[in-house]
């Protein structure tokens, strides 16, 4: 059975990579700060595992990743994300204490539990490393510059990090969304009575990237829109 970790699983996208691959009966491991039963829309399944895990805490990742790499993950899917602090705002109002905060979750977090995942990872028959990448990974982002800079750099690691690992077992790929979707996150940067239509679920994006999941991405482009 595939063993599958995601992070960020609570909301939004991760959500949603979590409820795709638990219909398909693979086990999930839920890596993230809050409990499923605590979730707006708690999920109850015997395939559900759960590690209370903050992507800035060096000492949980490296813990966690150990019971994982025991556990016999075989995919690592990331979708942990910190926007930074309510709506855009310039860089002069963006303070070194929300880049930390924004760099901890979306880099730091992200290669640390790489760091410590991958020797496991590479001695799997077949294994995968996925990462929700963002449009201004490579445009500009002006009123989020810490939040782009942040996905500028993830993108940069995980395609040297494909190339470093193409002859290996383990395969480094990168979705990316064409358009918004909906999360607390994004919920949160935007006025109360804000009209959400048009915008997808987690759920909906999640379930477009099942076929790449299944076949460990193999056959897939390393950065693959929908």
């Amino acid at each position: 059975m595939r063993k599958i970790a995601v992070t960020g699983a609570s909301s939004g996208v991760g959500r949603g990579f979590l409820e795709m691959c638990l219909k398909q009966g693979w086990t999930v491991a839920a890596v993230c700060r809050s409990a499923p039963n605590t979730w707006e829309e708690p999920a109850l399944s015997p395939n559900l595992l759960f590690l209370e895990t903050d992507l800035r805490d060096d000492s949980q990742v490296l813990e966690h990743a150990k019971l994982l790499a025991a556990w016999g993950v075989d995919t690592l899917v990331h979708c942990a994300c910190s926007y930074g602090i309510g709506a855009r705002h310039t860089f002069l109002d963006t303070g070194l204490g929300e880049w930390d905060d924004i760099l901890a979750t979306n880099l730091r977090g992200q290669v640390g539990l790489n760091l410590a995942l991958l020797p496991h990872l590479i001695t799997m028959p077949r294994a995968l490393i996925l990462a929700v990448s963002s449009e201004v990974a490579t445009t500009s982002a002006p009123g989020r510059i810490a939040y782009g800079a942040s996905k500028a750099a993830a993108h940069q690691l995980y395609a040297g990090l494909a190339e470093e690992l193409k002859s290996s077992s383990v395969r480094v790929r990168q979705v990316l969304p064409t358009g918004q979707i909906r999360s607390r996150g994004l919920a949160a940067r935007r006025p109360v009575d804000f009209d959400f239509k048009g915008y997808r679920s987690g759920g909906e994006f999640a379930e477009q990237f099942r076929d790449l999941v299944t076949k460990f991405g193999e056959g897939f482009d390393l950065v693959t829109e929908a």
